[in-house]
């Protein structure tokens, strides 16, 4: 089981809750397709799930998964697996933030 953890939307600091075991199977196995599908892609790289993605000095996000260019480091895919009982950060404020990239 995961722990709970930090991110920092619009300078809002907010504690997330540790996601469930079901959040988490389907995270795994996200990773796991996606790591096999990018495993010969040079210029990509997965990061560990819920890594850091700081998108400006307010707001600093954790998406379940994440693929970034090797050269710059620049975030081109995130993807975020939606807690029922958590879910307005990741449905509506991390999409906002998501889009103006």
């Amino acid at each position: 089981m995961s722990a709970p953890y930090m991110e920092t939307l619009e300078g809002t600091r907010l504690l997330r809750t540790a996601p469930g075991a079901r959040h988490e199977l389907i995270c795994r196995r996200l990773h796991e397709l996606v790591r096999a599908s990018v495993a010969d892609i040079h210029t990509t790289l997965l990061l560990a799930p819920r890594a850091e993605m700081h998108f400006s000095p307010h707001t600093t996000l954790c998406p379940d998964l994440s693929l970034v260019t090797v050269a710059t480091g620049k975030l081109w895919l995130a993807a975020e697996i939606v807690n029922s009982e958590d879910h307005r950060p990741d449905t509506f404020v991390k999409k906002q933030v998501y889009e103006s990239l």
